[in-house]
């Protein structure tokens, strides 16, 4: 049986973690990881990886407006941004673009 997504919110994984957009990839399987704290190197993320990221940049919505949308096109599994460190809040753009794919 595959590890999926919402398996990280539903064991804790990670403590506070939430699912919070792209409610319609929850049961996207996760084959690897891959942690970026610079989103430059996108076009390496393969099918069912799960991208963590601390969110660097990602409050310019200028340079990553099509980020979720080309996670979507290489079929990473989902995308996880550590709120805190970079940014207070995910941004808007990002959660409105992972419930449209």
């Amino acid at each position: 049986m595959p590890f999926l997504v919402k398996d990280i919110i539903e064991r804790n994984l990670f403590d506070g973690a939430k699912l919070v957009a792209g409610f319609s990839g929850a049961e996207n399987p996760i084959s690897w990881i891959n942690v970026m704290e610079i989103l430059d190197a996108t076009d390496s993320l393969q099918k069912g990886e799960l991208l963590i990221t601390t969110g660097y940049q990602l409050d310019k919505e200028s340079l990553y407006s099509d980020i979720v949308e080309r996670l979507y096109r290489r079929d990473v599994s989902g995308m996880a941004i550590q709120a805190g460190y970079y940014l207070t809040e995910i941004p808007k753009y990002i959660l409105k673009s992972a419930d449209q794919v």
